[in-house]
């Protein structure tokens, strides 16, 4: 199967669970991607010192010492070409980021274990 909706690979493991038709609660970003609407669609990138948020062809760039950057992305031919800062899709991308960080400090993303 072939799956052209924009997700990230945190995005699997619901998407599989969904799949298999299992229940589960999490406070984790990731969805399931065959339920996904197009407006829902977006990708997560990050790494030590970048982190990124896809959605549609606009691209935002979260940078240290609260620099960011903003892209279009050409598809076809695989090119990013600067653009003017979309303020809602900026805002978003802080939002989702400020998020996870606080919830990761205060030790709020775990698996919940079952006891037996």
């Amino acid at each position: 199967m072939e799956i052209k909706k924009l997700s990230s690979q945190i995005d699997i493991f619901p998407t599989l669970f969904g799949y298999l038709n299992w229940s589960y609660e999490t406070n984790f970003f990731g969805k399931d991607i065959s339920k996904m609407r197009f407006l829902d669609e977006r990708a997560f990138i990050g790494n030590h010192r970048k982190l990124v948020l896809l959605k549609g062809r606009r691209l935002t760039v979260l940078e240290t010492q609260k620099k960011h950057a903003s892209y279009q992305w050409n598809k076809k031919e695989n090119l990013l070409i600067p653009s003017k800062t979309d303020s809602k899709l900026l805002q978003e991308a802080i939002g989702h980021y400020q998020s996870a960080f606080e919830l990761f400090t205060n030790g709020e993303i775990k698996l919940k274990t079952i006891k037996k």
